[in-house]
């Protein structure tokens, strides 16, 4: 029954009862020892009380309300004592029998008496109303009354659409509850299944429902009866059985789940009965034939459990199971929250395996036995690759799920001898090996690269190298003597490491020939990410304003070799394609090109590392290798080749981040070898559409001319002026950048010539370039001729391998004062510019319109 709205017959509406008295202390009612302190309502609160006749909700009258226990009859009860006269007593009803009340609108309790007389108190305040409630709630729960109940009626809003009113729902809050049978039998399992599903209407009625359910292991007795139904084949109880186990679920308890795999027992019967599925009534699941096949759950590692097995079930074996039940029994019977909490659960358990993993002395050094698989010879292979299976597996559960913890969990595998397991996964012939390698060892690089190259803050070493931590420690200890004979191995072994370029090979072996487009991407990855120099400590590019190297200088002396290494070790291997494209024999030019048709994207990867390490590594550690190999010139063949657009659109990315490095050995190097020829051959078949490489091609140009204030992109533009003049002037007289790079060269040449200017007046950030250098003007090993060889700049020492970069400019910084007369190029080197730019100019103006573009 419910009251919406009490009618006019009283003289105020009940629910805005307003009341201009304040509430006045009723002391002899707060005097009162009642019978049960700890039942009775906190105080008394005003209200009116109202008797329903016919359909009209009668006044009889206003006073204060306390919920309190008789002390005659000991009986609950309400008990209203008039404002006016607190000796009157307006209202007595005792909370007996199966009286339901309800509390309506925030301020109203009704209910109907054992009399049959309906009966309302309209409260002034939520408070008072709330607090009478709450002495329902004790009077039930403290089985004074424990078949009274409390309905809460709350009034739902109009839906969306409007084409629903407003609606009422009921929410019990306390009362009582039936429960399942203690014993479920076959005749009783209808009846248990509609009880648990009534339990799943209310709170209060699902917390009673958990508790009977926790407190009886209802679900033992369940699985008892499960065997003796199945032994007699019963389906239609097993049908039932199945039904009344899902709702259980649906309860959504984590301790009712923790139970049921807790035991081998359990996780048996439970598979069991959600093999009976009533929605397949002709078919039968097998899921417990899935989970007893002892060649799902492989042991590589003996290992101490760490749960007995008479008590419950191991951590590992536990997380076979959830995972079987979240992804295989139950999506498609349960919920969203129901499978939510499987999804809490195996995280919990996955936290309990890391742990687990982590601690030696619990796992019986697990980890170092299992790496030490990958050092004895006569370990079956069978178990090194289902070693890798397993640690991929909890590798990407860290990684996922639990990355607080991911850190230290790599840390641990890393100086347990990690590597050694992905260097034979990456070495593998199996796909699905090498795949999960490259995932393990992307893993750690992704979250700290610094693990993989054996640098760390405090010099420890990683890997088999375990002792140096302690070596470290015992420098502090340590006489003179043996401080500096322990410094020296401990150096030793660092640079052995630095030398040991064993995984970047395997990641490049696997980049170049693996048949798998994802493993190349992700091994192209790792090798970017060890080649990256800002997971070292000491930044090497980093300097201060005075020129000097900020950090330790012995540590970047291991990051220079780190790294001299890959040029010397990986990258001739590497980049071999491009080195035969630019000198190798007309057989293996064929061959190169042959393979650049096959897999553009391979070389598109490989023109991005080019790019990706001269602009990460100093100049001096990788110039030589790109130049003196030749690889540079390969690359820029490869626009002269009949291969993919998009490769060569890679190969003009890279063209131009060189360019861009403004280094002035890398430009020495494409003028002496003109590698501009290639990109204007292929500019010629562009120059005329309106497409990507087109823009790019002009863009290239446009650098140039944007530069060309410096040194370096002014030399790279009279380079282009003086030989491909004639496809500037007529091929893209479309834009203005062909002319604008002539004007430039022009300008640089006039600048040369005036005696008063120079390029570093021009820029005075020229001061301030880590690289300040030029092909025109070099003071040990610059540019200083007079000719050319076929329209191209000849050099006299231009380039001169190491020799050349950040040595020589130190040198030409230093030669420099802070006045301006100290800033002046040298009168001998002006004239030789001179003398040589004198003399091409009189030959532009012979050959402006017969020069042709080079091949």
């Amino acid at each position: 029954m419910f009251l919406e709205m009490l009618p006019g017959a009283c003289s105020e509406p009940p629910l805005a009862l307003s009341l201009a008295r304040e509430e006045t202390p009723l002391n002899e009612l707060e005097t009162h020892e009642y019978a049960t302190q700890a039942i009775q309502s906190k105080k008394p609160r005003r209200v009116k009380v109202y008797h329903l006749q016919g359909d009209d909700w009668l006044d009889h009258g206003t006073g204060y309300c306390m919920g309190e226990v008789d002390k005659g009859t000991l009986k609950p009860c309400f008990i209203v004592r008039s404002e006016i006269d607190l000796e009157e007593v307006l209202l007595q009803s005792f909370l007996e029998g199966n009286i339901q009340f309800q509390r309506q609108q925030e301020t109203l309790i009704v209910w109907t008496d054992p009399a049959g007389k309906d009966l309302a108190l309209s409260f002034q305040e939520t408070a008072g109303c709330a607090d009478l409630c709450d002495f329902i709630v004790r009077v039930q729960q403290e089985s004074l009354s424990p078949q009274i109940s409390l309905y809460y009626v709350l009034t739902a809003k109009t839906d969306a659409s409007g084409t629903e009113g407003p609606r009422e729902i009921t929410e019990l809050v306390t009362g009582p509850v039936n429960y399942p049978p203690q014993e479920p039998s076959r005749t009783s399992l209808q009846e248990t299944l509609d009880l648990l599903t009534q339990g799943c209407n209310s709170l209060f009625a699902r917390y009673k429902m958990l508790e009977f359910l926790v407190d009886t292991h209802y679900c033992d007795r369940l699985f008892t009866l499960f065997q003796n139904l199945e032994d007699s084949r019963d389906l239609e109880a097993l049908h039932t059985l199945n039904d009344i186990v899902k709702v259980i679920l649906y309860y959504n308890e984590p301790k009712i789940v923790e139970e049921l795999v807790s035991s081998e027992w359990r996780v048996t019967a439970l598979a069991g009965i959600l093999e009976y599925d009533r929605s397949f009534p002709e078919l039968k699941a097998c899921h417990r034939e899935y989970l007893n096949d002892e060649s799902r759950l492989k042991t590589v590692i003996d290992i101490p459990l760490p749960a007995a097995q008479d008590a419950q079930m191991d951590i590992f074996r536990k997380d076979f199971v959830l995972q079987y039940l979240k992804n295989v029994v139950l999506p498609r019977s349960l919920d969203e929250l129901a499978l939510g909490l499987l999804a809490s659960m195996v995280h919990a358990n996955h936290i309990e395996i890391i742990e687990f993993l982590l601690n030696p002395h619990a796992n019986g050094d697990f980890l170092q036995r299992l790496f030490h698989l990958y050092d004895d010879g006569d370990a079956p292979e069978s178990k090194k690759r289902d070693a890798v299976k397993l640690l991929h597996q909890y590798v990407l559960v860290a990684k996922n799920n639990l990355s607080n913890q991911l850190a230290d969990f790599l840390s641990a595998l890393v100086k347990g001898g990690l590597l050694k397991m992905v260097t034979y996964a990456l070495d593998n012939k199996d796909s699905a090996l090498r795949v999960a390698g490259i995932e393990i060892l992307a893993t750690v690089i992704d979250q700290d690269v610094a693990l993989v190259n054996l640098v760390s803050n405090e010099n420890k070493e990683v890997d088999e190298l375990e002792d140096v931590e302690s070596m470290g420690a015992d420098l502090k200890k340590a006489d003179y003597a043996d401080d500096e004979h322990t410094h020296e191995k401990l150096e030793q072994i660092k640079l052995n490491l630095m030398n040991d370029m064993s995984l970047p090979l395997l990641l490049g072996k696997l980049l170049l020939s693996d048949p798998d487009p994802a493993l190349k991407i992700q091994a192209y990855e790792a090798i970017k990410n060890l080649l990256c120099s800002t997971v070292f400590d000491c930044d090497l590019s980093n300097r201060s304003e005075n020129g000097v190297t900020d950090g330790d200088d012995a540590h970047r002396a291991y990051v220079k070799k780190y790294f001299e290494a890959f040029y010397e070790q990986v990258a001739p291997t590497l980049f071999r394609t491009f080195i035969d494209l630019a000198s190798g024999t007309e057989e293996v030019k064929n061959a190169a090109e042959q393979w650049l048709q096959k897999d553009p994207v391979l070389f598109q990867h490989l023109c991005d590392l080019i790019s990706f390490c001269c602009h990460e590594h100093e100049a001096s550690i990788c110039r030589p290798f790109f130049t003196k190999s030749r690889a540079l010139d390969g690359i820029v063949t490869i626009l002269a080749l009949r291969v993919n657009v998009t490769l060569k659109l890679g190969v003009l990315r890279c063209f131009k981040g060189l360019i861009l490095l403004d280094d002035y050995a890398f430009c020495c190097h494409m003028v002496e070898h003109d590698l501009f020829a290639p990109y204007f051959a292929y500019f010629t078949t562009v120059a005329a559409r309106n497409s990507l490489p087109n823009s790019l091609c002009l863009d290239l140009l446009e650098i140039i001319v944007r530069r060309s204030s410096t040194e370096n992109f002014a030399c790279l533009a009279m380079h282009i002026s003086q030989n491909y003049r004639l496809f500037l002037e007529t091929k893209i007289s479309y834009v203005s950048t062909g002319k604008n790079l002539i004007m430039a060269a022009k300008q640089f040449r006039d600048r040369v010539k005036d005696s008063t200017v120079t390029s570093v007046d021009a820029n005075d950030d020229y001061l301030n370039d880590p690289h300040p250098s030029s092909p025109i003007m070099r003071d040990g090993n610059g540019y200083h001729s007079s000719e050319t060889v076929n329209g191209t700049l000849k050099l006299e020492n231009g380039f001169n391998g190491s020799r050349i970069g950040e040595e020589n400019a130190k040198k030409k910084r230093g030669s420099y004062g802070e006045n301006s007369s100290d800033k002046r190029l040298c009168l001998t080197d002006r004239e030789k510019i001179l003398t040589y730019q004198d003399m091409n100019a009189v030959e532009e103006e012979k050959n402006s319109h017969n020069m042709a573009i080079q091949p």
